[in-house]
């Protein structure tokens, strides 16, 4: 029987960790900012990996609006896995949409793509399309965002950052695809991958940044 992945998740969590307390909100995040934002302005943290940018851009312009008073982790993966990002937004400095473009496309890429049909393949007979990567490929961006995570709570963090896992040059290859200009163009030295970066994160001069100047 199929059931909502957020109830999924807490049940999974109750049972890892008895004796914590997991609560699902089996609503998407727009709904929750509209309907119960209480939940949101209660925590310490908020960790987001929707990879949708109409829901996630909702998300920043809420925590801009409330002047930023808690942290927001994003995190992402770039096609095949070849790449991972995670960004703590927090007070000062810029906010998600100074780092990507008006579709949620991030302007730091490490991957570039010769054959942009390379990037996804498609199953035959049902027209389903898929990247072939798993949960090891995986494992390492999802421990580049807990991480952030931990160091936010952990007050480590006061300042917009931007982390990044880049593969080994030999996964980059194989999936079809090349190190982007601006990778060579700041990390001259880490052509061959497998390595973890921090970069600042863009300043405020968005239009999401200027507005909670002025509110």
């Amino acid at each position: 029987m199929r059931a909502n992945k957020a109830e999924g998740l807490a049940s999974k969590l109750r049972i890892d960790y008895p004796h914590g307390r997991f609560d699902a909100f089996p609503v998407v995040a727009q709904a929750m900012l509209a309907v119960d934002e209480g939940t949101l302005r209660r925590s310490h943290l908020v960790v987001s990996a929707m990879g949708d940018w109409r829901a996630e851009s909702q998300l920043n312009d809420w925590q801009c609006r409330l002047g930023r008073s808690m942290p927001v982790v994003y995190g992402w993966t770039e096609a095949h896995a070849v790449a991972g990002h995670a960004v703590a937004i927090t007070s000062g400095g810029g906010c998600l949409r100074c780092g990507l473009d008006r579709t949620g496309v991030p302007h730091f890429r490490v991957a570039a793509w010769p054959d942009e049909r390379a990037v996804a393949f498609e199953e035959p007979a049902c027209g389903a399309h898929y990247q072939p990567y798993g949960p090891v490929e995986l494992g390492f961006v999802t421990s580049l965002v807990a991480q952030l995570a931990l160091d936010c709570l952990l007050g480590k963090v006061t300042r917009p950052c931007h982390r990044i896992h880049a593969a080994r040059r030999a996964s980059l290859t194989e999936a079809g695809a090349r190190w982007s200009d601006r990778w060579i163009d700041q990390y001259p030295t880490m052509t061959e991958g497998g390595v973890q970066v921090e970069r600042e994160w863009l300043s405020g001069t968005c239009a999401a940044c200027s507005a909670s100047k002025v509110a």
